[in-house]
């Protein structure tokens, strides 16, 4: 389970002027739901999704998965929980060209212990797929367009 209670953040302006962006979020994701994130530009969604995937720290509220509250931790505690319970998946993606999709995820994989052996029966085969060919970055292509995104690991329920 995801979990945000009391979640704010504010970033300092101009001149030092304080800017409001997300204000008391409360949420909360069970395992197995999905959810998506939806509002105009910059009303704070990528925002959220930086907070709720410990890329950086609110202003106030805390976030937990499972039974921990993962928000209060350090930087490195943080960058740990983050490896191995969420995935993220950033709008402009910085992937190795030279690699499939498939082999950018399992490269990442490998930098937090995990298997690195491919999931042949979870990828998919087929030619559409993002595991048959090098990603182009210059090129968008159907599974390359969406927007930022986070899915935790069920690993602390």
């Amino acid at each position: 389970m995801l979990r945000a209670a009391g979640l704010s953040k504010t970033y300092a302006g101009p001149h030092g002027v304080p800017v409001p962006v997300l204000h008391g979020i409360e949420l909360e994701v069970k395992s197995g739901e999905f959810v998506a994130v939806v509002g105009a530009s910059g009303s704070g969604k990528s925002t959220l999704l930086n907070l709720l995937g410990l890329l950086e720290p609110a202003s106030a509220g805390e976030v937990w998965l499972g039974e921990e509250r993962v928000s209060h931790l350090g930087r490195r505690a943080q960058a740990r929980v983050r490896g191995a319970s969420i995935g993220y998946v950033f709008q402009s993606f910085l992937l190795l060209s030279g690699l499939t999709a498939l082999d950018n995820v399992l490269l990442a994989a490998r930098y937090v212990g995990r298997t690195t052996t491919r999931p042949s029966s979870r990828a998919g085969s087929s030619s559409a797929s993002p595991t048959a060919g090098p990603c182009s970055i210059g090129r968008r292509s159907c599974w390359q367009t969406s927007r930022p995104a986070i899915s935790t690991t069920s690993t602390r329920e």
